[in-house]
């Protein structure tokens, strides 16, 4: 991918960028990880787009990216981006039409990601040790923050500690990151970690192998306490620490949930399931087939079954079949070699040699097509496959867990699902049962995702709530009782939540339509309340995101496609929302 420079201040050389002083800023222009280009930003003004007039010209089939998309203009020493195509740009996860630029921030140009840098600040990595000596460490929080956290590190022999503040913070092996590692399996621009809502959170940056939290390979997430980190194979570890002063621990202990590592349920029936996944984990060889409705949790069992065996520090890969187009589901699960289609402009992993030997998760196993599940008959009885185009035996030496909301038999008989492939994943079988059978867990789950997405907010459901709840049959299980909690705390105003305040998508919603609705005329009560109810919950979590649709979407528990969708449907032009 090329780009067109109509300035002399383009470099592709780092070395080269160094020598002209200490003071500068720059444009960071990174694709699948690894960064292409460097442009150095002058006084006055920068245009960016398609068109031939623009300082940095893109080719013609980018067509993602406007004619005249955006300029950057330095003001007094100070860079601000300017939005020119009235859709508004994402810089560091939001929208916005015009913005002050800092060190680090990042904005997206159609498939390109943009890094805006000062060549003017202290380094953020910090000795804290070499040999016997021990040096002091670099304060680098904010004054006014709750929590600092750190990343500790080893680099030549030596250990580093990296304060982490509210600025975002890029490792990778490019000079260009916050922390530069030396890992040939790491990519130039390999993950992200970044501060948000009092959170920090970890994004990997397209990179070729993966990033890894506790031996999961991770998209986007959240960091727990403690968590370890692999940046190809560079470990760092991450600690969050409380400041005593400003934060003073609470008085109350924090709620502990029984349940199982992560899937909380005092139901009799779960607490067997649970003792037998304990048996199960421990032997981590046999295959295990897991069965329930959607929405039951069935990835969440697997992912138990991971951690509490021995391959809880090894990669997890979790995989649905049923969401992987047919012409692309065996390159997913097998890789291929550089050539092997149009398109396979370099060799990539499959998810059985990303999983390695630790654990593959096939979901919606009961959609895989029949010609996929002869290959994956051969994996399970050879424990050997092929990448697509390649000529090598590459050992699988993974745990095979898999799932379907199917009945496999049914499957089988309707001739759409291979009998011996059925033999040979069901060799443990554990069996969710949907909410419905285990009413006892409906308010311990409402009391746990309160406390988990309330926030500060001092919240409570009122009896009359959980006796509505406990009478719903819930058909999407535990992931629709989530979506009703997490509506209910975006749209309630006190601290008491109602039965009004629970919106069902099913067909025992019978509770009292909300006054929007009973007071909006020639309106039939029913499909037209529950619109409006509905329109009314996109626009108050969009206020409350500031506009930002991922962020509002992820609050309503839906989909971003789908957030926008609802919006177009109902006719939501959420940019006027916006300050």
């Amino acid at each position: 991918m090329s780009l067109f420079v109509h300035r002399s201040s383009i470099s592709t050389c780092p070395c080269c960028r160094l020598k002209e002083g200490v003071k500068m800023s720059e444009l960071i222009f990174v694709r699948r990880g690894e960064e292409v280009m460097y442009y150095h930003l002058d006084d006055g003004v920068t245009r960016i787009g398609r068109g031939p007039q623009n300082d940095i010209a893109f080719p013609e089939h980018e067509q993602n990216i406007s004619r005249y998309h955006a300029l950057l203009q330095e003001r007094q020493g100070l860079y601000w981006l300017r939005d020119l195509t009235g859709q508004g740009l994402t810089l560091n996860d939001k929208i916005v039409h015009e913005s002050l630029l800092r060190d680090g921030d990042e904005f997206e140009l159609g498939k390109w990601r943009v890094i805006f840098r000062v060549r003017e600040r202290g380094v953020g990595q910090t000795l804290i040790t070499r040999g016997d000596s021990t040096l002091p460490m670099a304060q680098a929080t904010p004054q006014d923050a709750e929590q600092c956290a750190t990343l500790q590190y080893t680099l030549q022999e030596q250990k580093f500690e990296f304060i982490l503040g509210e600025n975002p913070v890029n490792i990778g092996k490019s000079e260009q990151n916050d922390i530069q590692i030396d890992d040939p399996h790491a990519s130039g621009f390999h993950c992200r970690i970044f501060f948000r809502k009092g959170r920090y959170y970890i994004r990997d940056l397209d990179s070729l192998n993966g990033t890894w939290v506790n031996g999961l390979k991770q998209v986007e997430g959240e960091l727990p306490d403690k968590a370890e980190i692999y940046v190809g194979r560079f470990p760092l570890q991450f600690s969050l620490e409380r400041d005593e002063v400003e934060s003073p621990a609470p008085t109350t202990s924090t709620t502990e949930y029984p349940g199982f590592s992560g899937i909380v349920s005092q139901d009799p029936g779960m607490e067997r399931l649970f003792k037998m996944l304990q048996r199960i984990a421990d032997n981590d060889e046999a295959p295990v087939l897991i069965t329930g409705e959607s929405g039951t949790g069935k990835e969440l069992i697997a992912r138990a079954i991971h951690l509490a065996g021995g391959r809880a520090k090894k990669p997890f890969v979790a995989l649905n079949c049923g969401a992987i187009s047919k012409d692309l589901i065996e390159s997913t699960l097998f890789g291929h070699e550089k050539g092997a289609f149009t398109g396979a402009i370099e060799g990539r992993k499959g998810a059985f040699e990303e999983a390695a030997d630790g654990t593959i998760f096939l979901d919606e196993l009961g959609d895989l097509p029949l010609e996929q599940q002869v290959s994956l008959l051969r994996v399970l009885e050879l424990g050997t496959f092929r990448r697509i185009g390649g000529n090598q035996e590459l050992q699988s030496r993974a745990r095979v867990l898999t799932a379907t909301h199917r009945s496999l038999p049914q499957r089988i008989q309707d001739g759409l699902f291979r009998e011996d492939l059925f033999y040979r994943v069901n060799v443990l079988q554990v069996h969710i049962p949907p909410l419905r059978q285990r009413t006892a867990d409906i308010p311990l789950l409402m009391d746990y995702f309160l406390q988990k997405f309330a926030g500060p907010r001092q919240l409570e459901f009122t009896q009359a709530a959980i006796e509505k709840a406990q009478q719903y049959n819930w058909p999407g299980n535990v992931r629709e009782l989530k979506n009703v909690i997490q509506r209910a705390i975006v749209l309630v105003e006190g601290q008491s939540i109602y039965p009004q305040d629970l919106h069902f998508q099913g067909n025992m919603d019978h509770s009292t339509p909300p006054p929007q609705a009973l007071s909006t005329p020639h309106t039939p009560r029913g499909t037209a309340s529950l619109e409006e109810t509905e329109r009314q919950a996109i626009l108050d979590a969009l206020e409350q995101c500031q506009g930002v649709v991922s962020e509002a979407a992820r609050l309503l528990g839906i989909g971003r496609s789908s957030m926008y969708n609802k919006m177009k449907r109902l006719n939501i032009q959420h940019r006027k929302l916006k300050q």
